[in-house]
C-alpha cells in the first residue's frame, strides 16, 4: 500500500497529495543536515489521526503506528518541506525520542515539489480509498 502525504484542505475544499515514494526520489542528492528533534515542528501535534479520512486513534490504529515506530530505520534522513515541516519521518522521530537520541539527519526541499494530484474534499473518502 503506497504511503501518501496529504495537505491541509485548501479554501476551495480540495486536498493536494504526494506519493511518499516519489518524495524519496526527489529528495535524493539534497544536502543532509543534522537537526535536533526539539527543533522539528510537529512532534507535539496530532500527526497520524484525523485528517481527510478522519482516522480515529483506536487501540488497533495506535498499535499499528507503534509497530511502524519500532520498525523505523534511523539511517534514512527525514524529508522536510521548504517550510521545514516533516513530510516523511515522524515514526523515525518517535523512535529516536524513545531511544534518547536528540538529533536526526534531515534533507529539506529548497522549493516544495508539485503535488502528485489534487482531490476534492466532497469526493475525499472514495478517492483516497482508490489511492490506497
Amino acid at each position: 500500500m503506497p504511503q501518501i502525504l496529504y495537505s491541509n484542505p485548501k479554501p476551495d475544499g480540495s486536498v493536494d497529495y504526494w506519493l511518499v515514494e516519489n518524495l524519496w526520489t526527489l529528495a535524493q542528492g539534497l544536502p543532509v543536515v543534522r537537526r535536533k528533534i526539539a527543533d522539528l515542528p510537529g512532534f507535539d501535534e496530532v500527526q497520524w489521526f484525523g485528517g481527510p479520512k478522519e482516522v480515529q486513534p483506536t487501540c488497533r490504529a495506535v498499535t499499528e503506528h507503534a509497530r511502524q515506530i519500532m520498525m523505523a530505520d534511523l539511517s534514512h534522513p527525514l524529508i522536510l518541506s521548504a517550510e521545514g515541516e516533516v513530510w516523511d519521518g515522524m515514526h523515525r522521530v518517535a523512535k529516536a525520542y524513545l531511544e534518547g537520541i536528540d538529533g536526526l539527519d534531515t534533507v529539506q526541499f529548497p522549493e516544495n515539489p508539485p503535488p502528485d494530484g489534487t482531490i476534492a474534499m466532497s469526493a475525499c473518502v472514495n478517492a483516497f480509498d482508490m489511492l490506497m
